[in-house]
């Protein structure tokens, strides 16, 4: 009886193990998803500001300038997962961290990313009406 017990005990830990692992995965994936369509939204909304091809090679400047400046595991995670394609899972196994490390290190670079090109518009829109008022 207590054979039994145990038994039921434990495949229902098992049970419960798995779909709280399946439950974060979906989390997970849903973050990075979402994370990454951000991502790319924010980047048509800066390249919708440029005029020509030189303004453009320097919004990618501005790009790649803000990862360079990102802390150093935050950078390589976020080259590792938007570079360089890699999931999280692969990411965190490589770096012996968790997954929910290597999203955070994401989830900061884009916020740090993003704060970046919103400070060079403002920054570029407040030199070009200085320069227009100056004139």
């Amino acid at each position: 009886m207590v054979e039994k017990n145990l038994q039921n005990y434990l495949l229902a830990m098992v049970k419960n193990a798995c779909y709280d692992y399946l439950k974060h995965k979906k989390v997970a994936e849903t973050f990075l998803s979402k994370a990454e369509h951000q991502l790319k939204i924010d980047a048509m909304e800066y390249y919708e500001l440029s005029e020509n091809e030189s303004s453009e090679n320097y919004n990618l400047q501005a790009i790649y300038d803000s990862i360079e400046k990102l802390p150093p595991k935050c950078k390589i995670v976020f080259e590792k997962a938007y570079l360089e394609k890699q999931k999280s899972a692969t990411i965190a196994e490589e770096m012996n961290v968790s997954v929910r490390t290597v999203e955070t290190h994401i989830y900061n670079a884009l916020k740090l990313i993003r704060n970046n090109l919103k400070l060079l518009k403002s920054i570029s829109a407040t030199l070009f009406f200085s320069a227009f008022f100056l004139f």
